[in-house]
This record gives C-alpha cells, sequence and structure tokens, in this order.
C-alpha cells in the first residue's frame, strides 16, 4: 500500500494579540485599524485576532463584542478572552500565547502606540531573517519617538541600555512588547513572569534557546496619547519598584554582577579599615578585626559568584536540552513539514485558567474604509 502524502494548509496564518486593561474607549478604533492592516497589507495569510481583556473595570470586552459586531463579514476570527481579575501584562500575554494557533505570532497595543503598519514590518522582518523573534525597536538606529514625556523616555532608554549591557546582545530595546515571534515557538517558551518583565524575559529565554532575535526600526508614538502619559508618571513606589524588576532582569543576564559589587565594595572597605589601622598608632585592635572579617566575607562572597556562573549554566544548559524537545526548532519543522507537530505537550501552563471565560462564539467582520488616519487612541 502506498504511502498517503498528509495533507497540509498551503495559506499560512497569523495571530495578532491585543492585551487590553480599561481601553472601552479606544479598542473599537484600534481593532478597525488592525484589520484594516491585516486584510489589505497580510492577505495572502489567515489572521485571527485575540483580545485579552484583562480584568477591566469598564466595559473593554462589551464594547471589543460590540465593535467586532459592527465589522460585518471578513476573513480575519476575532476571538474576545476575559480574565475575571488583573493578572498583569504578563498574565494577559500568557493567556494570548496559549490561546493563538498562528504560525506567526503578534503582539501589540492596545493604545496603537506602535502604528499597526508595523505587523507587515515585523512579519516580513521575521520571515526574511529566519529569526525566532522580531522587536519593534524605538532605540536602535532608524527608530525614533515622537511625543514622549522625556522623564519617562530617559528612564527606558536608560533601563533599555542596561539591559543590553546586562545581556550583551545588541539588542537595543529589550522592554517593548510589540513583537513578532515563531508561534511554535513562544507557544512552547515556559514564561513566568505576569508582569512587563515577561519581555525581557522571553528574550533571555530566546537567547538560552540558541534562537535568533532581529530587530526592527520603529516608531514610538505618544502623540494624542494624554491619558497614558499622565498614568505613567508614576508613584515613587511604582518607580522603585520599576527599578527593582529592571536590575533583577539584569542580573537573570548576569547574576554574578550582584556578587561582584558587593566583593568589591566588601574588600574595598575591608581593605580601608585595615590599612586605617595599620597607620594609626597603637594597637587598633577593633578596626584590624573588622577589616579582617571584610576581606574574608569579600572572598566568600566571592566564592558565591563563582557559585552562580555555575548554577546559570547549569540552568541554561538544562533549559535547553528540554526547551527544545518543546519549542522545536521552527527551521527544521518547515523543512520537515511539520509545522504544527510541536502544539501538543507545551510546558507553557497558564495556572490561572479557571479565571479566564471566552467571550461565547467566535465573531467575524470586515472594515470600513471611512476609519481615521490618526494614530492610535487610549493607552495602557
Amino acid at each position: 500500500m502506498s504511502d498517503v502524502p498528509a495533507l497540509v494548509d498551503p495559506i499560512p496564518t497569523g495571530t495578532v494579540i491585543i492585551p487590553a486593561y480599561n481601553e472601552a474607549e479606544n479598542i473599537a478604533v484600534s481593532l478597525h485599524k488592525v484589520v484594516e492592516v491585516l486584510e489589505s497589507a497580510l492577505a495572502d495569510r489567515r489572521w485571527e485576532i485575540v483580545i485579552v481583556d484583562d480584568g477591566s473595570q469598564d466595559a473593554t470586552s462589551a464594547q471589543a463584542r460590540a465593535a467586532v459586531d459592527r465589522l460585518g463579514a471578513s476573513a480575519v476570527r476575532i476571538r474576545v478572552l476575559r480574565h475575571l481579575a488583573n493578572q498583569g501584562l504578563g498574565g494577559a500575554l500568557q493567556t494570548g500565547f496559549k490561546a493563538s494557533t498562528g504560525d506567526v505570532v503578534v503582539v501589540i497595543d492596545c493604545d496603537l502606540s506602535y502604528h499597526p503598519d508595523h505587523i507587515p514590518k515585523l512579519v516580513r522582518a521575521l520571515e526574511s531573517s529566519h529569526a525566532e523573534v522580531a522587536v519593534a525597536s524605538p532605540y536602535m538606529v532608524g527608530g525614533s519617538t515622537r511625543d514622549v514625556p522625556a522623564g519617562i523616555e530617559r528612564r527606558s532608554r536608560i533601563a533599555n541600555s542596561f539591559l543590553s549591557a546586562a545581556s550583551n546582545s545588541g539588542i537595543a530595546t529589550l522592554t517593548g512588547m510589540v513583537r513578532a515571534y515563531r508561534g511554535p515557538f513562544i507557544r512552547g517558551l515556559a514564561l513566568r513572569a505576569t508582569d512587563d518583565g515577561i519581555n525581557v524575559e522571553a528574550l533571555y529565554k530566546t537567547g538560552v534557546l540558541r534562537g535568533r532575535v532581529q530587530e526592527v526600526p520603529a516608531v514610538l508614538d505618544w502623540g494624542g496619547l494624554a491619558a497614558r502619559a499622565g498614568r505613567s508618571r508614576m508613584r515613587d513606589r511604582r518607580v522603585r519598584t520599576k527599578t527593582y524588576n529592571i536590575l533583577v532582569s539584569g542580573l537573570m543576564f548576569r547574576p554574578y554582577l550582584a556578587f561582584a559589587l558587593g566583593m568589591l565594595a566588601l574588600i574595598g572597605v575591608g581593605g580601608a579599615l585595615g590599612l586605617t589601622a595599620m597607620l594609626l598608632p597603637g594597637m587598633q585592635l577593633g578596626l584590624t578585626v573588622l577589616g579582617v572579617s571584610l576581606l574574608g566575607t569579600g572572598i566568600l562572597v566571592l566564592f558565591a559568584g563563582l557559585l552562580s556562573i555555575q548554577v546559570k549554566r547549569s540552568f541554561e544548559e538544562l533549559y535547553f536540552l528540554l526547551g527544545h524537545e518543546n519549542v522545536g526548532v521552527p527551521r527544521v519543522a518547515e523543512d520537515e513539514g511539520t509545522v504544527s507537530a510541536d502544539r501538543a505537550g507545551l510546558s507553557l501552563v497558564h495556572t490561572e485558567t479557571a479565571a479566564i471565560s471566552p467571550d461565547p462564539g467566535v465573531i467575524t467582520g470586515s472594515v470600513p474604509h471611512q476609519l481615521s488616519s490618526r494614530p492610535g487612541l487610549g493607552a495602557t
């Protein structure tokens, strides 16, 4: 009996994930613009949009469903998922990744601070470079920002410069959310962060799996986003939390940095105290003992730093071996014609799935041609 070749859908697929929190005023306009771009610039691909309402306190889900009803008939499939309680950006993205089915998965802001025109640029960059991730990067050469408050942009640039140096990756924008991923790759990446640290975590684990990251020059435009600018003028406590998260993210790439700084501080202070004890007249037993103790502690911290390097290497090797089983290597999968085989048994598990209620029905729609050409509204 002759072998029957497996049927493979010749039409590539894609998913756009739009996380939303209290976006009732903006979701309709944003949805129209995204669908318009998908139908005009990427009509060769079968698309779905997954809107994740992250426990909004307004009518975000209701407005999203109403907007889809107004769209009419379209080839773009739209789903609205709703968290019963806010789970953070990371939780919303994990839900979206898990629900996605596309060969390519694109994430975009609900407020469209990155215009939907970035979607085809990211998809094409992902495919032409054979990368696992394509990042919209306003901080790389060729990228730019518009109307972003100076203080916010300065903090963001400093944070990304620190992370770029810590990761030694050469990537200029590590904290941005707007990206395109290989679908099977991101669904199997086993992400854990529930806050915006998920964006850095995704790049870190991509690097562990020897994945390729392609940056794409992008324009971050806050024109007309006064509400977002107001919400982003964070209070002191939130600033401290954000700074802490960035430091932790940096140490994820280079954990020994904390030990190195601690060692240098201890040895420096201990040496200074010992030198002071030698220069002062008489027997300075207290200073001598304290200086020697600090020097000894610094040496112990040095050994702890060396141990952290070994632990990191062991984790990355284990993650590489086990992670490769889950995410596969898309380039190999394409050669073998098994683009969807690695969707089974994913290690990405959203522990609060019970708190997610998908809105009933899959609604489709078309895009009116009289849409506003103004950049996206609203903010998250």
